[in-house]
């Protein structure tokens, strides 16, 4: 008998931590969507052709390495993203970085491509260049 009460009393306390952490997931939602706003999202050469999705709010940063060829400094076409630093890039031999912070809801492209010197010359190399590309889209409200 006794063996009964406490299975129907842990069974009962079970259907009330269910019910609580049904109703907890907006919360831990709301939580986990202002922790995604803060965390930087870092992009690379092999990140080109990629969608990235952001929170208002949230900085993304791109370094690009280059071999023989220099990447020119990082751009963003729309008004979603805005570049808030960059340095290296070419003519230099340093990576092109560059950070951008996700600033209104909508859509972006940030883009680059690779260069070299021999390319400026006359007559110039003939050496392949290549484009990087990725399409941002940038939610809120959070910020």
């Amino acid at each position: 008998m006794i063996a009964i009460v406490c299975a129907a009393a842990a069974a009962a306390a079970c259907g009330t931590q269910r019910q609580a952490t049904a109703s907890h997931p907006a919360a831990s939602a709301a939580s986990t969507a202002t922790s995604q706003a803060r965390t930087p999202v870092s992009l690379t050469a092999f990140s080109d052709g990629t969608t990235v999705r952001l929170f208002r709010g949230q900085p993304v940063s791109v370094v690009l390495r280059g071999t023989a060829l220099s990447w020119h400094l990082p751009a963003a076409t729309g008004t979603a993203v805005r570049r808030t630093s960059a340095s290296g890039g070419y003519p230099g031999h340093q990576p092109a970085r560059a950070t951008f912070l996700a600033t209104w809801p909508g859509r972006a492209v940030l883009s680059s491509f690779d260069d070299i010197a021999c390319l400026h010359a006359r007559p110039s190399c003939a050496v392949a260049q290549r484009s990087w590309r990725v399409v941002v889209f940038v939610t809120g409200p959070h910020s």
